[in-house]
């Protein structure tokens, strides 16, 4: 595309500006679930825009996040890396890097990356605000999480909005559960997709 293009001065596919006054609101947005998350106890952690690809890998090589969706490049060091597609991932990297003492509970505000079919609300880039409880098997920090949360979408003065809540029990209820599901779908491989059949 030679450098006059008007395409060169236009966003990117599947990305976009904030420009004031909307700015003001998305300041605003933010301001109100940093105050929320330090009433709880959760400080800001700030990790890398980009990370080692391994570190998205342990999410799972059978998700479309990994699979389809991540921007990945190699570093001059010929190095696998890839823009951040998901918060937690990195936060539990700088957990098991930093080792802080658990209960580590923290937030974060990230740009996040997708490289997917741009779409009316979606886009390739975004910015995700999250919370994380890291070391902590309490089912209480479930509860605050949850208010947290409640608290963040009053707060902003939102109406229409629902919360739904889902349990698949304990650990060995869940391995139960996972194991019976995969013997369920091996028994229907036929009617199943290509994706869905690899990640049985």
């Amino acid at each position: 595309m030679p450098p006059e293009s008007p395409e060169v001065f236009r966003a990117p596919t599947g990305t976009h500006d904030i420009l004031p006054p909307d700015t003001d609101r998305w300041i605003e947005v933010v301001s109100v679930f940093a105050r929320r998350a330090a009433r709880y106890g959760y400080g800001l952690v700030v990790t890398p825009v980009f990370e080692h690809r391994e570190v998205f890998q342990r999410v799972g090589e059978s998700t479309d996040v990994v699979r389809k969706e991540m921007y990945e490049f190699l570093d001059k060091g010929r190095r696998a890396m890839a823009l951040r597609p998901e918060g937690t991932a990195p936060v539990v990297r700088a957990f098991v890097q930093h080792r802080p003492t658990p209960p580590w509970k923290v937030w974060y505000l990230a740009p996040l990356f997708r490289y997917e079919r741009p779409q009316k609300g979606r886009y390739r880039q975004h910015w995700q605000v999250g919370v994380e409880a890291l070391g902590a098997d309490d089912p209480d920090v479930d509860v605050e999480v949850i208010a947290l949360l409640e608290g963040y979408l009053r707060e902003l003065g939102l109406e229409r909005w629902s919360l739904r809540l889902n349990s698949m029990g304990d650990p060995t209820s869940r391995r139960s559960y996972v194991e019976l599901l995969r013997e369920h779908l091996l028994g229907h491989a036929g009617d199943l997709g290509d994706d869905f059949r690899e990640r049985v």
